[in-house]
């Protein structure tokens, strides 16, 4: 029942539990009836956030009732993309920057194996916490090979074979040592995956490429000879760099260092007050270069931390250690784009006293496209969230250039009934026509009281 479709940043196929909850209750009722067999298990394959192994905001009575009625649990951990978009246990720190380049893959992927476990286990424990126990299979894992900017020499610098062979032998190693079923995905590439682009990390998650060729995870079966006699698309099963290790070594990169990535998270909160609380500073500092809170300048940090979401891969969004964030505008292989500054916990910070207030910030890029900035208030999951914005473009009142250029706009030029008591997007980004790819960046955001 279903893939994926409960994660609540699939703005365009989301699903309630419920809904899932009533497909796995007519399933049930049919085998029950005798209409499909008895021995088929019922349950649905999504992202281990999505069983309560993440934000709270996933933790409703709805999913447990989902959890009770299913009968195990499919999940999906995918440390790969988060190598980009949670890099938490990715790049080099400092402490190993004197490290082999090999040396350093090799505790990239133990770190990036932890991470895995860690994902399972939260679900594990949100659900032995709801008084249920039953089984938990990990219905998709794996890492892509190939890819352009996010996971390729631009961005995390974690697809090839070699990162591949690691963390492949790590999930069988793991799963086979604790007796957990894992479905490793894929067996093949899949070039229909990201029609749009033929590096697309998507299409190169297989342990075998197009051309029938084994990759270097597969190459000690290729030696044992497991694949004599079969074929793919009528081609023997050969290796991949003609079983040449020093040339895939080549292609090889080494995680960036540490102290080189761009930041996914404001981590500076205000430990005084809690999310929720009615925010009481005239100004309210999402981040700035220079400012910082103190009893006598009456300014704020948000009560909980900031996280810099990209949705569903859509664009790109990274803060600087200088706390510049720069966003890379979608590229024109969908329908729109968009990334937020979210509220890690989901729950909402209360800006009810900015009313009549502004929304500052600087602004600089090179991109023509025409985007929205503004702020999110309720919660998509709930069906409650509401977008407040307004358009830049070149032939309205608000543009940007390459130079940088400030801003004020007030509150209620932004929004007409949104609810300032939750918001849970500081700011946003979103665009819907003529993408280009190209960038923005922003700086010195925060909300005032005049």
């Amino acid at each position: 029942m279903g893939n994926e479709a409960m994660v609540q940043w699939a703005i365009n196929y989301f699903v309630y539990p419920n809904i899932i909850l009533k497909w796995v209750d007519y399933l049930k009722e049919l085998r029950d009836s005798g209409k499909i067999s008895t021995g088929i298990w019922i349950t649905s394959s999504d992202n281990y956030e999505s069983w309560g192994g993440g934000a709270k905001s996933y933790q409703t009575d709805e999913l447990e009732a989902l959890i009770e009625a299913v009968d195990f649990i499919s999940l999906h951990t995918y440390p790969f993309h988060d190598s980009h978009y949670n890099p938490i246990f990715w790049g080099v720190p400092e402490k190993e920057e004197d490290l082999t380049k090999r040396r350093q893959i090799e505790a990239a992927m133990g770190r990036a194996k932890n991470y895995a476990i860690s994902q399972y286990q939260a679900a594990v424990n949100y659900m032995e916490s709801l008084g249920i126990h039953k089984p938990i299979h990990i219905g998709e894992t794996g890492w892509s090979t190939r890819a352009s900017s996010s996971y390729g020499a631009t961005g995390s610098k974690a697809a090839d074979e070699y990162k591949e062979k690691l963390y492949y032998k790590h999930m069988r190693d793991w799963t086979n040592t604790e007796d957990i079923s894992c479905f490793y995905f894929e067996a093949f590439d899949e070039q229909w995956k990201d029609q749009g682009s033929a590096l697309g990390s998507e299409n190169h998650f297989g342990l075998i490429n197009l051309k029938g060729e084994a990759k270097f995870a597969l190459w000690e079966m290729v030696n044992e000879g497991v694949f004599e006699g079969l074929t793919r698309n009528g081609l023997p099963i050969t290796k991949t760099y003609g079983g040449n290790k020093n040339k895939l070594m080549e292609d090889v990169l080494s995680p960036p260092l540490k102290s080189e990535m761009g930041l996914l998270e404001i981590a500076t909160v205000n430990e005084d007050r809690k999310i929720g609380q009615r925010v009481t500073e005239r100004s309210y500092l999402v981040v700035h270069e220079t400012w910082v809170p103190e009893s006598k300048n009456d300014i704020s940090y948000p009560s909980e931390k900031l996280k810099l979401n990209a949705w569903e891969g859509t664009c790109g969004i990274e803060m600087s250690q200088d706390g510049i964030i720069e966003v890379k505008t979608g590229t024109g292989t969908g329908a729109w784009w968009g990334c937020a500054l979210e509220i890690a916990g989901g729950k909402g910070e209360n800006l009810s006293n900015f009313k009549s207030g502004k929304l500052n910030f600087e602004v600089k890029g090179n991109t023509l496209s025409s985007f929205q900035i503004g702020f999110q208030t309720g919660s998509f999951a709930e069906g409650t969230q509401t977008n407040n914005q307004i358009t830049f473009n070149q032939k309205s009142g608000y543009s940007i250039t390459k130079e940088w250029i400030s801003y004020s706009i007030p509150i209620t030029e932004l929004y007409q009934s949104a609810n300032l008591s939750d918001v849970t997007a500081p700011l946003f980004f979103r665009g819907e026509k003529d993408f280009d790819g190209k960038d923005i960046y922003i700086k010195n955001i925060y909300f005032s009281i005049d």
